[in-house]
């Protein structure tokens, strides 16, 4: 499946060091709200929230710790597997002429993908401090169709614009 397949040594453009600059930002800053707001927070925080965006859960403030810790864990997987684009899975064969093409937009929807996930769950561990605050602070109503639109728009315009390429490859007799 993969055999064949040229590993290249991409060189990151403006927008790649942008988006990933900004997503370790994200995530340091969510460590950094963290740490400031845990000292006050009371023992019993919200944890969880349904799809309507209430709060239906309640655990020991520890918990709080849990968000930044997965947000580190999810920036660097994909952080790390952004170095291997030649692994991915992609709507066409990858061939010497095209893997430059390829490896950028799946290193870029990657990009976009991490920087989504960092700030959507600094937005939640945000919403629980203040919801530990205030006794309750529901997510709003957009918070779910948002989250589904943000994950799936990288995937959809990495797919469009390969389409798009590999389409006038072939009109152009590439």
């Amino acid at each position: 499946m993969y055999k064949g397949r040229p590993k290249l040594k991409l060189q990151p453009r403006p927008l790649d060091r942008l988006l990933n600059r900004l997503a370790l930002a994200g995530l340091l800053f969510s460590w950094g709200y963290t740490l400031f707001h845990y000292s006050n927070l009371p023992q019993i925080i919200p944890i969880h929230y349904n799809l309507s965006g209430e709060v239906d859960g309640y655990g020991n403030k520890m918990i709080i710790w849990l968000l930044p810790s997965i947000l580190t864990l999810v920036f660097g997987g994909i952080s790390w597997i952004s170095r291997y684009p030649e692994l991915f899975n992609y709507p066409q064969t990858i061939t010497p002429e095209n893997a430059g093409r390829h490896y950028r937009a799946g290193t870029r929807v990657l990009s976009w993908v991490n920087l989504v996930i960092v700030f959507l769950l600094f937005y939640i561990t945000y919403k629980i401090i203040q919801g530990a605050y205030r006794g309750n602070a529901p997510l709003e109503w957009w918070f779910v169709p948002l989250l589904i639109i943000l994950l799936m728009a990288p995937s959809i315009g990495f797919w469009v614009s390969l389409r798009k390429s590999s389409s006038k490859d072939q009109d152009t007799g590439k």
